[in-house]
């Protein structure tokens, strides 16, 4: 049974991103206790411990089901936006187009990388 994807549980685009967000501080406010009790040298609590120990895993499963959500072609260019926000098919030249912007966009960062 494959995995539903996170569109499927949580359908309205804001909900997600403030569940995303609200994911990322707890993270954030865990780690930062954890620091605070090892910086105080004091023994970290049990409830602590467990929190850490089953948000990570949590977290990372998380990242993989997101990036494995992430598409393959390249994100339209800004003149195409309606079209792709109606979901309609790009045409072959459309695509050609998009996927050749792709790739130089993607040789200028190397270069820029690499002078």
């Amino acid at each position: 049974m494959a995995m539903p994807n996170i569109e499927d549980i949580i359908p309205e685009g804001p909900i997600r991103k403030r569940v995303f967000q609200a994911g990322a501080i707890l993270g954030g406010v865990l780690f930062l206790t954890q620091v605070g009790f090892v910086a105080a040298q004091v023994a970290t609590p049990t409830w602590l411990t467990v929190a850490l120990a089953v948000y990570a895993p949590l977290a990372a499963a998380g990242f993989a089901k997101a990036q494995s959500n992430v598409p393959l072609v390249p994100v339209a260019p800004v003149g195409q936006l309606a079209q792709v926000s109606r979901h309609e098919p790009w045409s072959p030249e459309e695509r050609a187009e998009a996927l050749a912007q792709a790739e130089a966009r993607d040789a200028l960062e190397r270069d820029l990388q690499n002078p």
